[in-house]
Order: structure tokens, then sequence, then C-alpha cells
């Protein structure tokens, strides 16, 4: 599609739209912000949608917040920002930090947010270094669910937009999982639709009761979806972070951390990680007024994480079903040998996603440092709760952030694991000296010491080359 028609599209689907916002008295559908946000909502040309963005804006445009300020309260709204603050030079945190306000304007709202993740370039144009970091660092940080709208359509001639068909398929999917609740309405206001006349019927207490025991996963059965969706719409409605994915049904480490403050700040003595009948009572009785809502609840990052605690088990990741079918998919993203991922972590961690160094407190299956896992959007506490199969989908962003190429072989693989920065480095280039020095602002000496087995020739220092030569003889 060229750049003129697209914009044609959207002009018609959205001409008069903002104008006619103020006039709703009820919630709806709304996008706001950048031009993909007008092609989600300008194909519904307002029988669905309503759009409010502007093709080209910027995350610190002010319009957003003022677009936010007139959607009625417990609309859904779909938001797309970030991607043209590249073209004019802003740092990536700092786009990240603005999408987050807006996003949090909206929650603050109580509109019930969904981030539409910029897209790709087209498969006709140059790639976007740039634009992938950003989608990765918006992704780790974005705390409500997203769509990703994938790669642009080869028809575009920016190379970063998408068909009419697909962003009306975007539309019509978050259509179908989120639904407009009245604000104020005697509903349970866990998500559930008020035009549903047959809940109407049923006390809100009667809404959210359930006999059912769940317990953290994984495994996440597949059965356990929809009460583990109610949990997690009750506890997000009451203030708790269930984790970036929003309302996905899977009773993981964040819901788990949100689960501890929903019971410390209510006095529940289940035991640490089950939420049954007890704990859907007491959501029960929040919501028809029966128990006074904690005015201030306990912020979810202030729970306190369990000791890093691991196992020695070898091969663990082996049992696990669907392991080597993800390795497989990992290692066709990357462009690598699946032999040699695989290498790594039997070198790492030897294939036990539990595994924990004693010393440096790193984890899983490529050994993820403390600080490395909060830079990928969770944390060491939260690995060791992952199976392998789930840790994988770590792995592959790890080293798409870490400037992987496709071809890389296992040396290069570990260089990227043991210290990213020297991955360019020639093969003299000095990683450990015992003598002492600096090496990319840490300690020589202290990488010597933490790894003297590099030093096969025991002369006081190893090098980038004694390095992939260990690494290459292991495989």
């Amino acid at each position: 599609m060229r750049f003129y028609e697209f914009k044609q599209i959207i002009l018609e689907g959205t001409k008069g739209k903002q104008a006619d916002v103020p006039k709703f008295d009820g919630p709806g559908y709304f996008t706001v912000g950048d031009s993909h946000s007008n092609g989600v909502g300008g194909y519904g040309k307002g029988k669905i949608w309503k759009a409010m963005g502007m093709d080209g804006a910027k995350s610190t445009d002010p319009m957003h917040l003022s677009a936010i300020e007139r959607i009625p309260p417990g609309s859904v709204v779909a938001i797309s920002l970030g991607a043209n603050d590249l073209a004019a030079k802003t740092p990536i945190p700092q786009i990240v930090s603005q999408v987050q306000r807006v996003i949090s304007a909206a929650r603050a709202k109580t509109l019930q947010v969904v981030y539409l993740l910029p897209t790709t370039t087209a498969p006709n144009k140059p790639k976007d270094p740039k634009r992938n970091e950003l989608r990765d660092a918006l992704s780790a940080a974005i705390q409500v669910p997203i769509v990703d709208m994938g790669q642009a359509s080869a028809g575009d001639t920016m190379g970063v937009h998408l068909d009419s068909g697909r962003y009306n398929s975007i539309g019509a999917s978050i259509a179908g999982d989120y639904k407009p609740r009245a604000f104020g309405a005697k509903t349970d206001n866990l998500g559930d639709n008020p035009s549903d006349k047959s809940d109407d019927k049923k006390s809100s207490q009667d809404r959210i009761k359930s006999s059912v025991e769940l317990e953290q996963g994984p495994p996440f059965p597949a059965e356990l979806k929809d009460e583990v969706s109610k949990m997690q719409k009750g506890l997000q409605e009451l203030g708790y972070d269930v984790g970036r994915l929003g309302i996905d049904g899977k009773y993981g480490p964040t819901t788990a951390a949100a689960v501890a403050a929903f019971k410390k700040d209510y006095d529940l003595k289940t035991p640490s990680g089950k939420f049954g009948s007890d704990a859907f009572d007491m959501l029960a009785k929040i919501n028809s007024g029966q128990v006074a809502r904690v005015a201030t609840p306990t912020k979810v990052a202030n729970i306190e994480s369990p000791n890093i605690k691991g196992t020695k088990e070898r091969n663990a990741a082996f049992k696990e079903p669907y392991f080597m079918e993800k390795v497989k998919q990992v290692s066709a993203n990357l462009g690598v040998s699946e032999k040699d991922l695989l290498g790594i972590m039997n070198h790492e961690s030897e294939l036990n996603p539990r595994a924990v160094n004693p010393m440096s407190k790193a984890v899983g299956l490529i050994q993820f440092m403390p600080k490395t896992a909060l830079g990928l959007g969770t944390s060491a506490e939260e690995i060791l709760k992952m199976s392998a199969t789930e840790q994988m989908d770590l792995v592959e962003k790890y080293y798409k952030r870490n400037g992987i190429r496709a071809g890389d072989d296992i040396a290069d693989l570990y260089m990227l694991t043991f210290m990213p920065a020297a991955r360019n480095k020639p093969d003299n280039f000095v990683l450990g000296n015992k003598s002492g020095g600096r090496v990319f602002d840490l300690s020589a000496a202290a990488v010597y010491n933490q790894n003297r087995g590099f030093d096969a020739n025991g002369d006081g220092i190893f090098t980038v080359g004694d390095v992939k030569d260990r690494i290459r003889k292991f495989a």
C-alpha cells in the first residue's frame, strides 16, 4: 500500500471522531497514539473503535494525555507509541519511560490498556537494528498486555505500516478479548461484560467464588486458565501488578508475588503459593463492600524474594517434553546451530534450569547474572521458577540483545555469554590478568581469579583466543 493511500483511509476512518468523543457517556473502544493506533481505530470507521491518534506523533506529544482524559472510564484503549521518537534520535530508555507515562495515565483513568508493539521493518526494506532494540526494551518494560504487530507490509512505501486487513484483524482480536465495562455498575469489577444480562441475576460474590485451589506453576494447566484469569483480574482491580503479560491465565512468578502481597494486606494465612476458596471469598467481600479495600496495596516488587537456591541435577531440561522442540525453534530464530546452542547450555549449567553459581549468583540454563535478569524484565528468583522450556524465550532475547549474528559458532555464542563487550575483540585481547589492571571497567584480576580455567598455559593471563579455544575443545 502506498503511504498516500494509507493516509487517506486513516483520515476517512477517523474524520470527525475526536470531536465526537466528549459526547460519549459510556465506555467503548478507543485508540491513542501514532499512525498504527489510527490504523486499528480507523478501519472500524467509528462502528467499534474510535481513533484519537495522530500520524507521526511522538510519545512526548501532550495530545495523548489529553485524549486519555476524554475517554470514558471502563473503556478499552489500544496505545501505539514510541517508534516515531527514534527519528529524533531520542535515547531508547527515555522513549520507554515516556511510553510508560502515557500507559500509567490510562491505567489511572481505570481504562483497560493494551499496548501495540511497533512493527519491524518490511521485508523489502533495510533492517533497522535500533527499531528492534526499541521493541525489545518496550517488551521487557511494559506492564500491560502487549499485541506484537509483527512485520510491516511489503506494499507500504515507508516500510513500517500494516495493510488494512491486518489492522482490522488486530482490532477484532482485541475486541474479542476485552469488553468495556460500566464504571460504577454493580458488577464484580473483574472484567465481566456489563451487557451480559445473565450475570445481572447473580451477586458479585457468586460470580467470583471458586472451589478450586490454584497453585503456582509451571505447569500451567489449560483447564484452570479461566480460574487463574479470574484470580488475576481480581488482584489487578485491587491494584496488584500481575506481570507484563497481564491477565494471561498463567499462575507464574509475578502473579505469585501479587498473591503474596494480597494475602499480606488482607491477613490471609493460607499456604504460600496457593489461592483457594478463602482467597476468592475475600475478593468477593472486598468487591461487595463487606471488607474495606486497603488504601495503599503492598507493591509487588516489595515482596521479599526467596533465597536463590538451585539443584545439581544434570540434563534436567531433557525431561521436559517440548524442550528440544523449543531449542530447534530458538536456534532457527537466532540463525545458529542447535548443537552449538545446546553445547553452551551444557557448558554453563549442565542443562539444569535450576543451576546456581554460588559465587556470582548467576542462574539458569546460560547462567543469567542478576543484573542481566533485571534487564530482561525478570529476576534471578523468577528464572529459577521457570522450566527449561520457558527459559528458552529469555535465552533468545538475551542473544538478540547482544548482537548475535546468523552463522555464529559456539565460540562466538560463548563470548556473548561470558563477556558480550569482547565479542568483536581480536584473539590476543586480554580479558583476565592475575597482576591486575582493568577490562571494560572490571577488575582484570577479579575476572582472572573467577575464571582461572581459561589460563591453559599458566602464564597469569587469558585472552579472547584462550576462551574460544577452550569452548571449541569442550564442544
